[in-house]
């Protein structure tokens, strides 16, 4: 299969696709749902900060200081707890829904052993990037590198799980995968393609919504942008077949 006939699937639709694409949907609604959850959580947690009386730090009653100190350190805690809980949501609905997405196209199967190997890869990948997109936007204010940040997530995330999907194996994905791109910088080329579809579809989404503003042209803009994602996804494994055949 040639490059342009691996295009040309990679931006055809079928049933594999659509799967994937419901799957996606899937994905959001819960996530949706359980931020929606963590917050109330967080509001719960929180209840107590009203107790904590802050201008007790400026007196010189060590008492105040010392129990307002102590509510301080338990709100403290318990905010970290909450937010540990939401990300470890997070990272185990994305394993689970990107496992099923990734062995739906590539006709694997989806066990115990992938998904607890690809929880680690998220896991890893996800912490990488939560530092340096933290590092970008708030020490460096600098939203370019923050995209770039994320672009290189999606490459690595891609990379990672077309070759461990493939080979259940970690090692010898990281390899397989830093090997592609920096073997064939022409790969760069076809990402380029799918950032200017993905372009194009924003534009135009977003000139609707500018037109048209509701919540439903929004809902709208964001199905379509999955949809474009999923895209990707089926175009990014038929480019890397082409690539791993035309060796």
């Amino acid at each position: 299969m040639s490059i342009w006939e691996a295009i040309k699937k990679g931006f055809s639709i079928n049933r594999r696709l659509i799967s994937t694409y419901i799957y996606d949907i899937i994905f959001y609604a819960a996530l949706i749902l359980g931020f929606i959850g963590w917050v109330f959580i967080l509001k719960a947690v929180t209840a107590g900060a009203g107790d904590i009386n802050l201008s007790a730090f400026m007196s010189e009653d060590v008492n105040a200081i010392n129990l307002n100190a102590k509510l301080l350190e338990i709100l403290f805690a318990k905010m970290i707890g909450a937010i540990a809980i939401f990300l470890a949501y997070w990272v185990l609905i994305f394993t689970f829904f990107k496992g099923l997405i990734w062995t739906k196209l590539l006709e694997k199967s989806l066990n115990a052993r992938y998904f607890w190997k690809s929880l680690v890869i998220n896991s890893i990948e996800g912490l990488v990037f939560l530092v340096l997109f933290i590092y970008f936007i708030i020490s460096l204010k600098n939203n370019i590198l923050a995209l770039v940040s994320f672009i290189i997530f999606i490459h690595l995330n891609s990379m990672g799980y077309y070759f461990f999907t493939k080979e259940n194996k970690i090692s010898r994905s990281i390899i397989k995968g830093l090997k592609v791109t920096f073997t064939k910088p022409i790969y760069l080329f076809y990402y380029m393609i799918m950032a200017l579809v993905f372009a194009g579809v924003l534009v135009i989404m977003s000139i609707i919504n500018a037109a048209i503003p509701s919540p439903v042209s929004w809902g709208l803009l964001v199905l379509v942008l999955v949809f474009v994602f999923a895209i990707f996804r089926n175009y990014f494994i038929k480019v890397m077949e082409s690539i791993e055949n035309a060796r």
